[in-house]
């Protein structure tokens, strides 16, 4: 989580009009790595939210997380999903 929490912050230092919603199933240790200090283009939400919110434009998924078909199925427009598996990228 570390690691995708560095790169949330690093993409929106660089790109300031981005807005990043931060999906995960451990909300104590997200704010144990950003230390209660999210920049405002970042947002927590739990895992079990994304179904409910309007599908993003780009997706980020980190070490081989299996992404829930439902979610992917929601676009109605096409998506880039980027993966990140152990430090190395790939579309």
């Amino acid at each position: 989580m570390g690691f995708a929490y560095h790169i949330a912050q690093r993409l929106v230092e660089r790109r300031p009009e981005v807005k990043i919603r931060f999906f995960s199933h451990d909300k104590d240790l997200f704010e144990k790595i950003s230390a209660h200090n999210l920049p405002e283009n970042i947002e927590y939400f739990d895992e079990s939210e994304k179904l409910s919110m309007q599908s993003a434009k780009v997706v980020c998924n980190f070490f081989d997380k299996k992404l829930d078909e439902k979610y992917l199925k929601s676009f109605d427009y096409e998506i880039d999903i980027f993966n990140f598996t152990y430090f190395m990228m790939h579309e």
